[in-house]
């Protein structure tokens, strides 16, 4: 409440601005929140045929025109794969790295129900540490734990799904105990038809360190 000053500073090129617009920020549910409201909805998950598999290297738009498809022989299961010839098998990499930059993908959904969304990546940058990435479905955050999904690093490519990450306690032939993390996949309702899904490069943890 009160008097406040907002300023723009020019820093390089030309533009207008049309109008600047002041409202109350949208906080997102919780996942524990939307999987209640599935419940109460009576969704049910999509029957096991209703598989979609996105190439990620033909994306519907990204965010910049330095986002392209890339070539990437480290494994013989990237697809398309060939001894002799180049394909481009893959996208992202150090072109897909800095703050708000996103990629979407347009899906054709069979039969409405619940979804798991699980990827095949590479994350060989950040030594010993994780990227953090937002989800967004139709534009819109489906619950709060989706903007901050994490990566971790692997000198090679990794199949996740994306969820969260429990620790359970598990003990060795000689008894001792470990603690060891899996991860729990989210659910996701997509209702029969389009859908757009968009990867967002976010700082996640890092926001707080940074600020």
């Amino acid at each position: 409440e009160g008097e406040h000053t907002l300023a723009v500073n020019g820093v390089s090129g030309s533009m207008v601005i049309r109008s600047i617009r002041v409202y109350a920020a949208e906080e997102a549910p919780t996942y524990e929140e939307v999987v209640a409201e599935y419940e109460a909805n009576g969704y049910k998950s999509a029957s096991a045929d209703s598989v979609i598999k996105i190439q990620a290297e033909y994306p519907s738009a990204t965010s910049d025109s330095s986002i392209y498809a890339l070539n990437d022989r480290t494994s013989a299961i990237n697809e398309p794969q060939d001894a002799t010839i180049v394909y481009l098998n893959s996208i992202g990499g150090s072109k897909w790295q800095s703050y708000g930059q996103w990629i979407e993908w347009q899906i054709e959904v069979p039969e409405s129900g619940l979804y798991e969304i699980a990827t095949r990546f590479k994350q060989d940058t950040m030594a010993g540490m994780y990227v953090t990435r937002k989800l967004l479905i139709d534009g819109e955050l489906p619950f709060k734990e989706a903007g901050e999904i994490t990566f971790n690093y692997g000198s090679n490519w990794q199949s996740q799904a994306i969820g969260s990450v429990v620790e359970k306690t598990t003990k060795n032939w000689l008894g001792k105990e470990k603690i060891e993390k899996e991860i729990v996949p989210y659910q996701f309702y997509l209702e029969e038809g389009v859908h757009t899904i968009r990867v967002e490069v976010v700082l996640g943890d890092m926001a707080d360190i940074l600020r």
